[in-house]
Order: structure tokens, then C-alpha cells, then sequence
């Protein structure tokens, strides 16, 4: 229950402008994800960091994360995976992935 509360709260810091404390709480929720071995919250998390990295200028580490994140959905069949991609085609466009 604290990893989707830490992920969630990683997701409001970055509607508060706040990449910095988003990165942190995502990657808290991703370390016990891991722990606990829960893919979908793990594609969850790595993608709250790959959008907080984005917003603090760190294109490479996004991009990386946001790949991981859409194999992890593609693995389990969840359709997220489709949004991850249409991110990553964004950045592509604008020369960033």
C-alpha cells in the first residue's frame, strides 16, 4: 500500500512543478515494487520518473525509464503500454528519445 501512495504522490509533485520530490517519491515506490515484485507498479513508478526526470532536463534517463516502463506493460498485456509508446513518440518528435 505505500509504494502506490508513494508513486501517487510522486504523480501529484509533478502537477505541482516539483520534479525534484517526484523523483524521489517514484523512486521510493519502485524499490519496494522490486522488493515486493509487482510489474505493473513498477511500470507505474519507473514512468512517474521518466516524466519528472523529462521536466528536470534529464531526456537520456526518461527515455530509459519510459522503455522500461512500456516493456514491462507490453509484457503483461496492459494496454498503458500504448500511452508509454505515444510518449515516447512525442519525445521522439521533438528529437529527445
Amino acid at each position: 500500500m505505500e509504494a502506490i501512495i508513494l508513486a501517487d504522490l510522486a504523480w501529484l509533485a509533478r502537477l505541482r512543478g516539483e520534479p525534484e520530490e517526484a523523483l524521489e517519491r517514484a523512486g521510493a515506490a519502485l524499490s519496494i515494487y522490486e522488493d515486493l515484485k509487482v510489474p505493473q507498479g513498477q511500470a507505474y513508478a519507473r514512468m512517474e520518473a521518466a516524466l519528472a526526470q523529462y521536466e528536470k532536463g534529464e531526456r537520456a534517463a526518461a527515455v530509459r525509464d519510459a522503455e522500461r516502463a512500456r516493456e514491462i506493460y507490453a509484457s503483461l498485456g496492459d494496454p498503458r503500454e500504448r500511452e508509454v509508446e505515444e510518449q515516447l513518440t512525442l519525445w521522439r518528435e521533438e528529437g529527445h528519445a
